[in-house]
């Protein structure tokens, strides 16, 4: 695999990332981009390029940035150091792993509001 594939698979890994965080279908992600179904679905399987455009259309109907998407700092953005280590820290996990630990935040906070 080369460098550029891998690049592509880690974008679509954060695309995909960025969908479930939103809690988004790819029917519903499609929507609001103004994309098919089958085109997230290719773009997040990584089987398929996005061009630039496609890049700035899922960004925006996933209510962030073209660069974060492409695996630059989120602009604007300041979180706490524990929440920055954690971003650090499931940045380079699985996506069952990053899937797992959000699940496992969402019952602990909402055990923790009961």
């Amino acid at each position: 695999m080369t460098r550029t594939d891998e690049s592509l698979k880690e974008v679509a890994g954060r695309i995909a990332r960025n969908r479930k965080a939103a809690r988004l279908s790819q029917r519903e992600l499609a929507r609001r981009a103004g994309l098919s179904m089958d085109a997230v679905h290719r773009i997040e399987s990584g089987s398929r390029n996005p061009s630039l455009k496609t890049l700035l259309e899922l960004a925006a109907a996933l209510g962030t940035s073209p660069i974060e998407l492409l695996g630059g700092p989120v602009s604007g953005k300041r979180f706490r150091p524990r929440v920055e280590r954690l971003a650090v820290f499931l940045e380079g996990q699985s996506d069952e792993v990053v899937e797992a630990v959000d699940k496992c935040m969402r019952l602990m906070v909402n055990l923790a509001r009961k």
